[in-house]
Order: structure tokens, then sequence, then C-alpha cells
């Protein structure tokens, strides 16, 4: 039973892994199509703003993806945290 968890768990990490890859690599393929080189300056500006935003996106949901059961005792946590506070 534990060796199967484990490979559950090495399958959500790695398949984490490859979405945050994915998804690094679209955010610039889109940006740099959105916000060609050509443009100048001001696209320069654009292109970087555009991928950063969207590099912060795929890196935290990714380790979202690969911390589900970190993220979920997070949430667990917080909301337990709300309900006694009353």
């Amino acid at each position: 039973m534990g060796e199967s968890i484990q490979g559950l768990g090495a399958i959500v990490v790695i398949g984490g892994a490859c979405f945050t890859m994915y998804c690094v690599v679209q955010a610039k393929n889109v940006c740099e199509t959105a916000y060609p080189a050509s443009g100048g300056p001001q696209n320069d500006r654009k292109r970087m703003l555009c991928i950063s935003q969207r590099l912060k996106f795929c890196v935290t949901f990714g380790f979202y993806i690969m911390d589900p059961i970190g993220s979920a005792a997070s949430t667990v946590g917080q909301e337990a945290g709300k309900n006694t506070k009353r």
C-alpha cells in the first residue's frame, strides 16, 4: 500500500513539474508573439511584463499541483482558524 502511495506522489510531483515547464515555454511564446522584438523598447517592456505575469501563474499553480497535501492542509488549517475565532 505504501509503495503505491509513494508512486502516486511521484506521479503528482512529475506532473506538476511537467506542467510548470510547459507553461513557462508557452508563456514565453505567447508573449513574444504578442510583443515582438521588432516593436522597439516599448514592446520590450510589455513583453517582459507579460512574461513575468504569466511566469508567476505558472510557478504558483505548478507548485500547487506538486504539493496537494500541503496545500490542502494549509487550506483546512486556515478554515479551522476562522471557525475557532468566532
